[in-house]
């Protein structure tokens, strides 16, 4: 895969506010993302990262994951991003 770039953060309500503030893409672009902790991971997509991070925050389901991976491609489109979660 060429053109990519991988956004690491730490998934806090801070560093989310502050990254999402960066490259418009983190806010209006297809991207798969990671959510992490040293016992699990979880994959998504998204077209708005940004937004798509604040509700993983809000949520109880995700408590206890500490960073955020955010994967942009210069070539991404929903139907990559989504076989990219999928696989």
């Amino acid at each position: 895969m060429t053109g990519c770039e991988i956004e690491r953060l730490t998934f806090d309500g801070e560093a989310v506010t502050y990254w999402s503030q960066g490259d418009p893409r983190f806010r209006n672009w297809p991207v798969v993302y990671t959510l992490e902790s040293h016992k699990q991971v979880y994959v998504g997509e998204s077209l708005n990262a940004a937004a798509r991070l604040r509700q993983h925050l809000d949520s109880s389901s995700k408590r206890g994951l500490t960073h955020a991976k955010v994967i942009v491609g210069e070539t991404f489109n929903k139907s990559a991003c989504l076989d990219l979660e999928s696989y």
